[in-house]
């Protein structure tokens, strides 16, 4: 099959994820035209933690924010862990009050209970870790209820559409992730080809694999 002029192709995506944020609750939309995938689910949630608030986990770039993430991130991980469909915790933020974090716990939304059951789990998860003493005690959870789910707001949606860790989709060679708010309130992550790919061809993505070429006969 012999490639002909040079031209953008006429179509750069068949692979769409879907970043929602309505009362409280996130979900990922995922799939391609030409292969299936499962969608995930992201559950916002806020937890307390008993600490003076630094000024530097205002920059996400500061040893303090970094430190404190990890942290946060490894003993939420513990957490999660077991309940169903679930894949990660993202930071998203640390507000005053004491310290807030904000984050999202992503599942694999074919296998994910509902919002309801999955914060009841977090904080019976939570009151195990704190009473038997392997949640990380410098974070100073010392209640089941610190967690709570969330609503994002508009500067958090504003994040998730331009911090590249919301943009982990598997494009392949040729195949490059897009993020960003096509519609209002909606950010899409997207595989996309890569500019001329497919010369004068049309390019559609198939998940996992990578671009994949069409020409009209």
């Amino acid at each position: 099959m012999g490639l002909q002029g040079r031209q953008p192709p006429r179509q750069q995506s068949s692979r769409l994820h879907f970043l929602q944020l309505p009362q409280g609750q996130v979900q990922i939309y995922g799939y391609s035209c030409l292969k299936k995938k499962s969608p995930r689910k992201v559950v916002p949630a806020g937890l307390t933690m008993q600490l003076d608030f630094n000024s530097n986990y205002d920059d996400r770039n500061s040893v303090e924010f970094t430190t404190l993430a990890t942290q946060v991130v490894e003993s939420l991980t513990a957490v999660y862990e077991g309940i169903p469909g679930f894949i990660e915790v993202v930071i998203i933020k640390f507000v005053p009050g004491s310290v807030v974090v904000r984050y999202t716990a992503v599942f694999a939304s074919d296998q994910a209970e509902s919002d309801s059951a999955i914060q009841q789990q977090v904080q019976t998860n939570l009151a195990v870790a704190i009473n038997n003493g392997t949640f990380n005690g410098t974070l100073n959870v010392t209640d089941s209820q610190a967690v709570q789910p969330i609503a994002l707001t508009t500067d958090e949606l504003e994040l998730v559409s331009t911090d590249s860790s919301f943009c982990t989709l598997t494009c392949g060679e040729g195949g490059v992730c897009q993020l960003g708010e096509k519609f209002p309130g909606v950010v899409i992550a997207e595989c996309v080809c890569v500019e001329n790919y497919c010369y004068a061809g049309t390019c559609d993505v198939i998940v996992d694999q990578g671009p994949r070429c069409r020409w009209s006969k």
